[in-house]
């Protein structure tokens, strides 16, 4: 996905991005490459990564989509005062973590 496309997904809504996915999966299905799909949004999205690949289908509300786009937008840097409860651990140490070394496996 190019940064535009992932900008641009980034920036949708939560129901708008859930669509934007289905219509990505979708094409990728006919075309017969599913997977390539499926590995190119966990790649880009980390509330995806999260929901669909990991199971974690409890985040699927307003606050913890926010939160991963929050932790997109500015990862590093920063001290994350969250409480107890609100996902910060999933996304922050176990979803951020996948996903840089899936974008670039030679991090471990």
């Amino acid at each position: 996905m190019t940064p535009q496309g992932q900008a641009a997904l980034r920036a949708l809504p939560m129901d708008e991005a859930i669509a934007r996915w289905r219509e990505i999966q979708n094409a990728a299905t006919e075309a017969g490459t599913p997977h390539l799909a499926v590995r190119e949004l966990a790649r880009a999205d980390l509330f995806y990564l999260l929901v669909n690949c990991c199971g974690r289908v409890d985040m699927l509300n307003e606050f913890a989509y926010a939160r991963c786009r929050e932790v997109e937008a500015n990862p590093n840097g920063y001290l994350d005062l969250w409480a107890r409860e609100h996902y910060k651990s999933t996304i922050i140490t176990f979803g951020l973590t996948i996903q840089s070394i899936l974008q670039d496996p030679e991090i471990t």
